[in-house]
C-alpha cells in the first residue's frame, strides 16, 4: 500500500475561517454557539446556533454568486485554502488523475428551504431557474472540479454523520492503491438554512491538558488535499499536539 499525506487544509467554520485560525480557537477552548441574529427568533426558545461569519459576496462575483448555494461557497473558499496550503504543482499534473471526493449529510439546504418559501410561503407559481443546480448534493464537489480543473473522479458522498467519513477512506484508499496521485477531500458538518444549526452530532474533540471537551461546531466546511508526502518542513501542529 501506498503512504499517503494530508498536504493541505482549508476551514470555513464557526470557529473561524482558516486552518490556523479555527485550530487556535479550538485549542483555547472557545465554542462557536452565540446568539442567532435572524428576523425569526422570537419564535424561538433558544435561539442559539454555531453559524459561519462568512459573506459570500467578498469571495464571489455577483454572476457566479447567484448560482452558488452557500454550502458551495463554503466549500470552495476552504478547497481554495487547501490547494494553497499543499502548494501542488497542479499546472505540471496530470489533471486527469486528480480528484474531488466530498462528503455531506444534506447537501445544499439554504436552496431547498428558499424553494419551499417561494412555493408554499410566497404562493408562486415557480422557483429559481438554478434551483436543481443549486441544491444538488453533487453541486459542491462538481464546483471545486471545475475551479480546479480536476478531471479525475468528482464523487458526493451522503451517508449522514458518517458522510466525511466515508469520503476521506474513499480518497484514502484511491491514493493508497495508486489510482490517483492526489485527491480534494472535502467535508460538510451539516446545513445553514436562513443562518440556523438546527439538530445534532457536529463537534470536535480535543484534549487541550489531558482533559477531554467537545466544542460545539454548526455549519462548516473543513478540506484537505491529500497527496504522497513532501519532503518540506511544516509549521502546522502535529497529530499528537492536537490530541
Amino acid at each position: 500500500m501506498r503512504r499517503v499525506a494530508v498536504t493541505g487544509m482549508g476551514v470555513v467554520s464557526p470557529l473561524g475561517n482558516g486552518a490556523s485560525q479555527a485550530f487556535a480557537q479550538a485549542r483555547a477552548g472557545h465554542s462557536g454557539v452565540h446568539c442567532l441574529q435572524a428576523s425569526f427568533t422570537d419564535r424561538l426558545t433558544a435561539p442559539l446556533a454555531a453559524t459561519a461569519s462568512f459573506n459570500g459576496a467578498d469571495h464571489f462575483e455577483p454572476p457566479k454568486l447567484r448560482m452558488l448555494d452557500r454550502v458551495s461557497q463554503f466549500a470552495l473558499v476552504a478547497a481554495s485554502q487547501a490547494v494553497a496550503d499543499a502548494r501542488a504543482d497542479f499546472p505540471q499534473a496530470d489533471r486527469g488523475r486528480v480528484g474531488v471526493f466530498l462528503g455531506t449529510g444534506m447537501g445544499a439546504s439554504q436552496t431547498s428551504d428558499d424553494g419551499y418559501k417561494t412555493l408554499y410561503g410566497d404562493r408562486s407559481d415557480r422557483i429559481k431557474p438554478f434551483t436543481v443546480l443549486m441544491g444538488m448534493h453533487n453541486a459542491s464537489a462538481a464546483w471545486i472540479a471545475m475551479e480546479h480543473a480536476f478531471c479525475g473522479p468528482s464523487l458526493t458522498y451522503s451517508t449522514a454523520c458518517s458522510s466525511s467519513a466515508v469520503a476521506l477512506g474513499e480518497a484514502l484508499l484511491r491514493i493508497s492503491g495508486k489510482y490517483l496521485p492526489s485527491q480534494l477531500r472535502t467535508q460538510n458538518a451539516g446545513p445553514e438554512p436562513d443562518a440556523i444549526w438546527r439538530g445534532g452530532g457536529a463537534g470536535c474533540w480535543l484534549r487541550p491538558n489531558g482533559s477531554a471537551k467537545k466544542l460545539a461546531c454548526g455549519a462548516a466546511w473543513r478540506c484537505c488535499c491529500f497527496g504522497a508526502p513532501a519532503n518540506r518542513k511544516s509549521n502546522r501542529p502535529s497529530a499528537d499536539a492536537a490530541r
